[in-house]
């Protein structure tokens, strides 16, 4: 079944004029690394963890959160004091080698990514984004608490 979600992420974007382009990019390369890095993009959701928690500010920080489904679906939100990204579709991949590539996203964007050795995963522009941690439990849209054992 893995095996089929694989096939299936991997198989190309879909959606907008740009989505041609990036079908070309997100092709299949070698199958290990290729499950490596799908399976390590999976495994969990990713967050800012700067921006995602009560800094004393006036003004809450930007939250980003990004869930890469094994279904090959995709959210990306983005919230401060507003929602300012609800974006969700279908996404892809292409690995250059055991932690770095590009995701296509089925708007037509592509993004490059790096797994950090920390765990951490780099999104573009954007920056490191922290794995969730599963004592984290999450108070509302923008901010989590952290259980400790």
């Amino acid at each position: 079944m893995r095996a089929m979600l694989l096939m299936a992420a991997i198989s190309g974007c879909t959606g907008s004029p740009n989505s041609a382009v990036a079908r070309q990019v997100c092709i299949p390369g070698t199958p290990s690394v290729d499950a490596a890095v799908y399976s390590a993009l999976t495994t969990t959701s990713w967050f800012d963890s700067g921006g995602c928690g009560p800094t004393g500010d006036p003004l809450p920080p930007t939250c980003n959160r990004l869930q890469l489904g094994a279904d090959g679906s995709y959210t990306w939100t983005a919230f401060s004091d507003y929602p300012e990204r609800m974006q969700s579709g279908s996404w892809n991949f292409r690995a250059r080698d055991a932690t770095t590539g590009v995701v296509c996203l089925d708007d037509g964007s592509v993004v490059d990514f790096a797994l950090t050795p920390t765990g951490d995963l780099r999104w573009g522009q954007l920056g490191l984004l922290s794995a969730r941690d599963s004592r984290q439990k999450y108070v509302n849209q923008d901010y989590f608490i952290v259980e400790l054992p």
